[in-house]
C-alpha cells in the first residue's frame, strides 16, 4: 500500500482521533497552533513507520509556498522529495462555525489545485462541543479531498468540568491580576 493511502487510513482511524483527544484531555492542545504541532508530530511518527528515509518524505508546519504574488501557508504539508504531496488544513473551535468551515474547505480545494504534485488534501476540524450537522461533504469535484470532523465532547468523561478547566487554561489570567 502506498504512503499516501496509509496516511489517508491513519487520519480516518480511531487511533489518530483518540491520540488527539488524549492530548486535548491533558491540556496539551489549547489552540489551533497546538493542534498543528500535535498533528505534525503524529504524522512524523507515522511517516517514519511507513517510509524508507530514501523515499524523501518529510512533514512540515506552516511552510511558505510562493504562489503568483502571495505566500500560501498550509497548516501541515507532507513532502515527497522536493514537492508537496499531502496538504492538511486544520480548524480548532469551541462550537462549530459553519462559515469558517466552508471557507477553509474551499481554501484547501483552491490551493491544492494550483500544485499538481499534491495528491490529497485533508480538512481536519476539531470542535469541543458536539456537532449535529457537519455540512462539509465530498462531491465529484472533491474526490481528492477529505473532511475529518473530531468532536471532543463524546470522548471526554466529565466534559463540562474539563471544558471549564480548558477555558481557564486557554485564556490564562494570573491570580493577582
Amino acid at each position: 500500500m502506498s504512503v499516501t493511502r496509509e496516511i489517508k487510513e491513519y487520519l480516518h482511524s480511531d487511533s489518530f482521533r483518540n491520540e488527539l483527544v488524549r492530548r486535548y484531555r491533558r491540556f496539551e492542545i489549547l489552540a489551533e497552533a497546538g493542534l498543528r504541532t500535535a498533528v505534525a508530530h503524529l504524522l512524523i511518527e507515522k511517516v517514519r513507520l511507513l517510509a524508507d528515509p530514501t523515499m524523501g518524505y518529510c512533514v512540515t508546519c506552516e511552510p511558505r509556498l510562493k504562489d503568483v504574488d502571495v505566500n500560501v501557508v498550509p497548516d501541515v504539508l507532507i513532502w515527497k522529495g522536493d514537492h508537496p504531496r499531502i496538504w492538511i488544513e486544520l480548524k480548532d473551535t469551541g462550537r462549530f462555525n459553519r462559515k469558517k468551515a466552508e471557507k477553509d474547505w474551499q481554501k484547501l480545494q483552491d490551493y491544492c489545485k494550483r500544485y499538481r504534485s499534491v495528491k490529497a488534501g485533508y480538512f481536519i476540524y476539531v470542535a469541543r462541543r458536539d456537532v449535529r450537522d457537519f455540512p462539509i461533504k465530498r462531491t465529484r469535484e472533491t474526490l481528492r479531498y477529505w473532511p475529518i470532523l473530531i468532536t471532543l465532547q463524546p470522548h471526554i468523561a466529565d466534559f463540562e468540568q474539563w471544558n471549564e478547566e480548558f477555558k481557564k487554561r486557554e485564556r490564562y489570567k494570573h491570580p493577582s491580576d
